[in-house]
């Protein structure tokens, strides 16, 4: 096998991680000597051993080794001491990374250490890794989370009935495939109209697992209704509002936190940058077309999930958009689930 093919053996083993590291990111390792793989490993949670570690943890001495990990072995201790020392200590011979790591205590410096230390380090970058990574640079690199938005919609451009009735719009294939999402995802935002019109659970449900994420909701006029469902799934909420506006005290699982207002309006800029300082790389919004709508516009919109069901509501449903919002443009990728049509729509440079 190629040094790219072991570098992809790697990524399926970060992929099984995918969702449940951060602030840390998924990270997958595998340790080869004469073309066999001799240990894997994969990050599993933030706090928990590098994949590094798991892929050495069996093995005494490893000179003949090469080890292929997908992301740049960090060279500083955190909550687990430097991965670069392990390496070091146990004679690898060759190291293969996939990409460079963006934080600003590595740059670089892990394989800068590697080579010092006589080890020959490369970076071999590939096309899925770097898609891998696009949420963990994009979060350094910015400070904000890198946003991914879900709109289901009627061929009528509708989302719910008569007066926001709530109606079922995609059929179950498009609800795994929202499912799967939120759990590949490190928090999931929505609105507090939202929550009173669908009263939703925003948790991830797939076959033999349940599993919350970090929840954030805009409600501005602090009209959220104690009773929803999301107070009752366990996961860690915050809750923005209007600064002028006192909110009941914090609990357990529940914070409430202030944001400036313009034009009735949260500041979205600085709602993105206190999710990103919650370690939230990469953000799910599952909310109506209002706050794609302004995301979009406000350039805090990294990619876009359109979904087309084969239904139409009428006129007198609830539209989506009230005029068009541009979310269109540059190459649009269609695939269809089931009778639903999803449109991918990726805004980044």
């Amino acid at each position: 096998m190629s040094d790219i093919e072991y570098l992809k053996q790697a990524l399926e083993l970060a992929k099984k991680a995918r969702g449940d590291t951060a602030p840390n990111p998924a990270v997958g390792a595998v340790l080869v000597e004469e073309g066999q793989i001799i240990g894997e490993g994969f990050h599993r949670a933030w706090g928990e051993s590098h994949a590094e570690v798991l892929a050495l943890q069996e093995l005494t001495h490893c000179e003949n080794a090469t080890l292929y990990v997908t992301l740049e072995p960090c060279c500083h201790q955190g909550r687990t001491p430097p991965c670069c020392d392990l390496i070091i200590q146990k004679g690898i011979k060759k190291v293969v990374c996939g990409f460079h790591d963006p934080n600003p205590k590595m740059a670089g410096q892990g394989i800068a250490k590697l080579r010092a230390a006589g080890i020959d380090c490369e970076l071999q970058t590939i096309p899925e890794i770097k898609d891998f990574y696009r949420p963990y640079a994009h979060w350094w690199q910015t400070g904000r989370p890198f946003v991914t938005a879900k709109l289901a919609m009627t061929l009528d451009g509708k989302i719910a009935g008569k007066n926001g009735e709530r109606k079922n719009i995609t059929g179950s294939g498009m609800q795994q495939f929202t499912h799967e999402q939120r759990k590949l995802c490190h928090g999931i935002l929505t609105t507090a109209r939202t929550v009173m019109n669908d009263d939703p659970l925003l948790n991830v449900r797939l076959p033999g697992k349940t599993k919350v994420k970090p929840l954030f909701i805009l409600d501005r006029q602090l009209s959220l209704s104690p009773d929803a469902k999301i107070f009752h799934t366990g996961a860690p909420i915050t809750i923005y509002h209007d600064d002028l506006l006192t909110p009941p005290q914090s609990k357990n699982t529940v914070t409430w936190v202030p944001m400036p207002s313009h034009a009735e309006h949260l500041d979205l800029l600085k709602i993105m940058q206190h999710v990103a300082q919650a370690g939230i790389h990469d953000l799910w919004v599952e909310a109506g077309g209002r706050l794609i709508h302004s995301l979009h516009s406000a350039g805090l919109l990294n990619r876009a999930i359109i979904v087309i069901a084969a239904k139409w509501f009428g006129p007198e449903a609830l539209k989506a958009f009230d005029s068009d919002p541009g979310l269109l443009y540059g190459t649009p990728t269609w695939r269809i689930i089931e009778q639903d049509a999803l449109c991918e729509i990726n805004y980044d440079k």
